[in-house]
């Protein structure tokens, strides 16, 4: 005769009552196939049972009853069944400890699994907003070399043309150093001296005692810094403005047949830069005249000295404006600066979308940890309670489903606690372009 059938739950069922064999005339089980083996001669001792009320063992104090009406039930079963099904009391006995596993799952989602999902949408709300003003950055105007308005994809253009031109002559857009940019042109203080030396003899300005001549030193120190400021000032100008003619080299282009207007500005550049050491060359001769001859002589060296230091401190002055780059260098710092902000904030957002990612998934990997965590005390809950132990107590006296049998693994309701998780894993970022955030990183 074949094994009792089971229930659709997966529970044993005492419908089909104990069968102890095949009847007359019914053909016998071929070999090989599982035979019921009778299983009636077991019960529970009575020492166990007056143990197990006092609490001392081996059967839990409150399943006593339990283990005693498994036992019966067994008994009406009288066949050996598989360790693998639940019979209809094993089902009934561990029913309240699934029921309070399932309960914990209810409560440890709604107090753990949940607040993780609230954080990821905030966290993925954050990240969309980022992005979409990533998106909008580069549609800003920017400024161009003129003040003109112009878009970020036309800067970059006229960056990328401008850098390849400057490219083709390094020689003619060459530049220099921040040093020499800031420090060269303090040189035109220099100038100082020369022109109040100068300009003293001019006002009759008595420097050995200038409350004297207050008002004679007054305009002496005035025009010596009116004139120091017009003549760095100038150099520097006309200096930046000859840069268009450089040659591809970057020297100084022939003056013939520039026109009457180049011709002047090259005039009035060697004035500026003469002019200094001019004036205080002729006040030391004027002053060194009625001296012997052995300190005319001197005050000859001086002046040439003087004078020489005085021309070169200018010459320099222009030519650092001169040589500094040129106007397609001036257009290109423009465009770079414009890039470089809009470049800049692209890299600050993309770097809070990393970060703001790296929380997502971290806040992830806990989510899944916490319900693998929630999973596994669930199903401790049922095989580690005592309506488990009472279980597998009764089932070592009854041996009815051998001598080492398992009880099945409980089946819980983890329908909150799988939604909660999709809902989870759903929450992810709107998707981005393939392409790089940044526009030009590559330039």
């Amino acid at each position: 005769m074949a094994a009792p059938p089971t229930s659709l739950s997966g529970t044993y069922s005492l419908a089909a009552g104990p069968a102890a064999g095949p009847a007359a005339g019914e053909p016998a089980q071929p070999d090989g196939a599982r035979r019921a083996r009778p299983v009636r001669n077991f019960r529970v001792r009575k020492r166990a049972i007056a143990t197990s009320l006092l609490g001392l063992g081996p059967i839990p104090f409150t399943q006593t009853a339990n283990v005693l009406s498994l036992v019966d039930e067994q008994r009406q079963i009288g066949v050996e069944r598989p360790s693998n099904q639940l019979s209809s009391h094993e089902h009934v006995v561990r029913e309240p400890a699934v029921r309070k596993a399932n309960e914990l799952i209810a409560r440890r989602t709604e107090k753990v699994i949940k607040p993780h999902v609230q954080r990821a949408a905030t966290v993925v709300a954050n990240i969309n907003v980022l992005a979409g003003l990533g998106e909008l950055v580069p549609k800003q105007p920017l400024v161009g070399p003129r003040g003109e308005s112009i878009g970020f994809d036309r800067a970059l253009a006229e960056h990328d043309r401008l850098a390849d031109e400057i490219a083709k002559e390094p020689g003619r857009h060459q530049r220099l150093g921040a040093r020499e940019r800031k420090g060269i042109p303090w040189l035109s203080l220099l100038d100082v001296p020369a022109l109040v030396y100068f300009l003293g003899r001019v006002f009759n300005a008595n420097f050995n005692r200038p409350w004297g001549t207050p008002v004679a030193a007054g305009m002496t120190a005035a025009f010596t810094l009116a004139c120091t400021v017009i003549i760095a000032v100038g150099l520097h100008f006309l200096g930046r403005r000859h840069r268009q003619h450089k040659k591809a080299d970057g020297h100084w282009p022939s003056v013939r047949g520039a026109g009457v207007h180049a011709a002047f500005e090259v005039a009035l550049v060697a004035l500026l830069i003469a002019g200094p050491a001019l004036l205080m060359t002729i006040r030391i001769f004027i002053d060194a005249r009625g001296a012997p001859r052995t300190g005319s002589m001197v005050a000859v060296i001086l002046a040439g000295v003087l004078g020489i230091v005085t021309l070169a401190a200018n010459f320099l002055i222009y030519s650092v404006a001169y040589r500094d780059g040129s106007p397609e260098t001036e257009r290109l710092d423009v465009y770079a600066v414009g890039l470089h902000l809009v470049r800049t904030q692209l890299q600050e957002t993309e770097a809070q979308i990393n970060v703001l990612t790296e929380q997502l998934d971290q806040i992830r990997a806990t989510a899944e940890r916490d319900a693998a965590q929630i999973r596994a005390d669930a199903i401790r809950t049922v095989t580690g309670s005592v309506r488990d132990r009472a279980i597998l107590y009764s089932r070592s006296v009854h041996q009815g489903c051998g001598p080492l049998a398992q009880l099945p693994p409980p089946v819980l309701d983890v329908e909150l606690l799988e939604r909660a998780m999709a809902q989870l894993r759903a929450q992810a970022p709107k998707p981005r372009p393939a392409t790089s955030p940044i526009p030009g990183q590559g330039r």
